[in-house]
């Protein structure tokens, strides 16, 4: 091959078709040129002259499980991703779903539904549940922990034994005393308390 060697060859057909398996037969033992091959070339495997048919043969077979072998390897990673993509889009899904539930609440002798992205926070005071939303405060019949059960706990945190709070809508955390801290909300002015107990858990939270 004038002009050319075997390396410039291999180099050539990666580029033509790279996922051939490649192999190189030569008549020197440099240990060089292997190393070229290896690099430049992308050869699975490497054989000198003079060689048998029996060698010919092994380096066939062992193409042949190689490139099976790379195969197989593709396979599984395009079913893992195909299936880390419906996992996602099951996630997304579920996600929708959750977002657009309803929840009943009162207000006088109506009955609202609301959605439970809405809510800002929960809080029993004086022997009622009142629910603070984006478009306002609420009654409800059910304590609150019939709210905690029904509420996502990875978008809801009982703060305090008297709250319950969307955690997507916590803006700040500012301590107060004692241990215990306060939180604020978007789109909300009342302060949200944390009580000592459930400060570590709401650290734990966002990694604080």
């Amino acid at each position: 091959m004038p002009g050319i060697n075997g390396i410039d060859v291999l180099r050539h057909s990666r580029e033509v078709l790279p996922h051939a398996a490649r192999a190189l037969m030569t008549g020197y033992s440099d240990i060089n040129i292997a190393i070229s091959a290896i690099n430049e070339g992308s050869i699975f495997y490497f054989i000198t002259k003079p060689w048998t048919t029996d060698e010919l043969k092994s380096m066939m077979e062992r193409a042949m499980e190689y490139k099976q072998k790379e195969n197989r390897q593709a396979d599984m990673s395009q079913a893992s991703y195909d299936c880390s993509g419906c996992l996602s889009e099951r996630i997304d899904r579920l996600r929708i779903e959750y977002d657009n539930t309803k929840v009943p609440v009162e207000d006088g002798e109506d009955i609202y539904l609301i959605y439970k992205r809405d809510i800002l926070y929960i809080t029993a005071a004086a022997g009622e549940v009142l629910v603070t939303t984006l478009q306002g405060t609420y009654r409800s019949r059910e304590s609150l922990n019939s709210w905690i059960k029904k509420l996502d706990s990875g978008d809801f945190f009982r703060c305090h034994r008297s709250y319950i709070v969307n955690i997507e809508k916590i803006e700040k955390i500012s301590p107060w005393f004692n241990g215990a801290y306060n939180l604020k909300l978007k789109y909300c002015r009342d302060i949200i308390p944390v009580s000592r107990e459930n400060m570590k858990t709401l650290k734990d939270i966002f990694g604080i």
